[in-house]
């Protein structure tokens, strides 16, 4: 009797201090969206992007090297494009290394990542950018489009983090940053292989942060999970269409890679971008699946085909290739 008494405190206090805990976290998330939250400095520390010559990986190479002073490694499958970047950051006076590499190709990361570690150093910071983007209905895909999309927007990560996360587990620090898509955490029509690569994106994410924490490594090596929704200017010129553009809008680039650039800096886990979107997938989470569907029936927010025509009266983008100019801000 005695020790059924002790077994049941022991299980309070223990029921106790779990709700004590959470209470804390949603405290602490809370006071993020009250209290600014300080931005952490990578001066001089070296960042690997993938995907870096165009759109959303551009972009970031450009704010990394030119405003926050990181040397900057661009990683690219096109030599003109990252060639290109290349020359424009180290004439506004940045530091970058370009280098030719096939991500999905797992011999042709771990060359490249060994020459990063000889040339250049240990690396801080880990940007898997690089993506192919296939639009179409489920029954045109190709069985080499699925497996294209699969190697470059989920394997090459895996590649990537092999190489690194090691490195970064011998010297105690690093930061590993992964842009999925607001189609990995809820799906999207024609989107079925791009969505599901997204998908194993945040899974992998998500599981490696739960290891990271099982070893003890999560307050060493910081794990970022992006999801924006659509984004025009990056080169990728698929349709969209939303019936409500301030709720579910279509960001421009230099707006999402704002919103992105501050998520990276201040360690944010799961990113959903923007915060519209963010509280729309909270009810989404909730809800039972008929009433999901009901709910985003009635925003309209969907991507296209070629070929498909939107609804009368919706908004579209479609990349017009203006990028803003960075050299004010050297």
């Amino acid at each position: 009797m005695i020790l059924l008494i002790f077994n049941i405190f022991l299980w309070t206090c223990e029921v106790l201090t779990l709700l004590v805990k959470i209470l804390g976290i949603f405290l602490e998330q809370l006071a993020k969206y009250v209290v600014p939250q300080p931005r952490k400095s990578i001066d001089g520390q070296i960042v690997v992007i993938t995907g870096a010559g165009s759109g959303i990986g551009r972009q970031l190479s450009i704010r990394f090297a030119i405003q926050l002073n990181a040397v900057v490694v661009l990683w690219d499958i096109n030599r003109e494009s990252v060639e290109r970047l290349n020359n424009e950051i180290r004439l506004l006076g940045g530091i970058s290394h370009p280098m030719i590499v096939d991500v999905s190709d797992e011999k042709q990361v771990e060359s490249a990542a060994g020459q990063v570690r000889q040339q250049i150093g240990a690396i801080h910071m880990l940007i898997n950018n690089a993506g192919v983007v296939p639009c179409l209905p489920f029954n045109q895909l190709t069985c080499p489009q699925i497996r294209r999309t699969f190697d470059v927007n989920v394997l090459s990560h895996f590649w990537t983090i092999k190489q690194f996360l090691p490195i970064m587990e011998e010297y105690g620090r690093g930061h590993i940053v992964a842009i999925a898509s607001s189609a990995g955490i809820m799906g999207s029509p024609y989107f079925t292989a791009y969505g599901s690569t997204k998908f194993g994106i945040v899974g992998l994410m998500s599981s490696l942060r739960k290891e990271l924490h099982e070893l003890d490594k999560h307050t060493q090596i910081k794990l970022t999970t992006i999801c924006p929704l659509g984004i025009s200017g990056t080169g990728i010129n698929i349709p969209t269409r939303t019936r409500f553009p301030k709720i579910l809008p279509i960001m421009t680039l230099d707006y999402a890679v704002d919103l992105m650039l501050d998520a990276i800096l201040k360690e944010d886990n799961l990113v959903v971008l923007p915060f519209t979107f963010k509280l729309i997938f909270f009810v989404y989470r909730i809800c039972p699946l008929k009433v999901s569907q009901l709910l985003f029936e009635f925003l309209d927010y969907a991507v296209e085909p070629p070929g498909f025509n939107a609804p009368i009266g919706r908004s579209h983008y479609h990349n017009n290739g203006n990028d803003r100019d960075y050299r004010n801000h050297h």
